[in-house]
């Protein structure tokens, strides 16, 4: 008597979910990368204060602030296109549109312009990376979660290569806008993975926990919670955009005794 095996979670091999986690994680990460390492280099070259710099690098604090609307992807999603696929679909494309949207905007003289759209990207992107954490939860196996995370932490540190220094190689060589254009493209990678994938109308059809202010306002209430989350958060920001933002060419004391030519394309 031969027993059957379970069926493949979302009915790709191991290697093709493998793949699609590695995608969903180097993309979502593609525009931080290139905020934190390229746009705000690129920014101070052409001119802008660095006060103005050090403060913009705060943006990135909107990605930890993900738990505030992660009840809402959740609990609402396309029947059609899958519960957590639908958003999948949704925040891909939008953070193409996105990136080529930095296109339009010159990094010195339409820096505030150019915040904004940062602001709402990575509003997107905390948002996908909602999505790919609930997704990367159903495509893998309980064995598999400690290569899949693995393969997370690889494809976020692709996307801080690529977005931050292939991209800037692409600046220095093409110019600012077929730079956003390329940031574009790469972030369109993880696209064709998750049109293949196909969830489960089983895992479709399972309601999502009811989430309400009053519960939100119970969890917080905790004393240690409180305390955790106003020690982690700004931490978790401030060193972060600290750390990578120090290191620039540009941004040293010692800046201002160099040749301007040293900074600039």
């Amino acid at each position: 008597m031969t027993t059957s095996r379970p069926p493949l979670p979302g009915g790709q091999s191991r290697r093709g979910r493998l793949a699609l986690v590695a995608a969903l994680y180097c993309t979502q990460n593609l525009s931080l990368g290139f905020f934190t390492y390229a746009f705000l280099t690129i920014a101070q070259a052409r001119g802008v204060p660095l006060a103005l710099i050090g403060a913009a690098a705060g943006i990135a604090t909107l990605l930890t602030l993900k738990f505030l609307w992660a009840p809402v992807v959740d609990r609402f999603g396309s029947r059609r296109l899958g519960h957590y696929r639908g958003w999948l679909l949704l925040t891909q494309s939008l953070l193409a549109i996105g990136c080529a949207s930095l296109a339009l905007f010159d990094p010195a003289t339409q820096f505030t312009t150019l915040l904004v759209l940062f602001a709402v990207i990575f509003v997107v992107a905390a948002t996908q990376d909602v999505a790919a954490d609930a997704a990367a939860t159903r495509l893998l196996r309980p064995d598999e979660r400690g290569l899949g995370n693995g393969f997370q932490s690889a494809g976020s540190s692709v996307a801080q290569v690529v977005g931050g220094g292939v991209v800037l190689v692409v600046y220095q060589a093409a110019g600012w806008q077929i730079a956003a254009l390329c940031l574009a493209a790469c972030t369109l990678v993880a696209l064709p993975f998750v049109l293949r994938w196909r969830e489960e109308a089983d895992e479709r059809d399972v309601p999502a926990p009811r989430i309400t202010l009053r519960a939100i306002a119970r969890f917080f209430g905790d004393r240690r919670v409180r305390w955790w989350s106003l020690a982690l958060i700004p931490a978790y920001s401030a060193g972060f955009t600290v750390a990578t933002t120090s290191y620039a060419p540009c941004s040293s004391p010692t800046a201002g005794t160099r040749p301007r030519s040293a900074c600039t394309s």
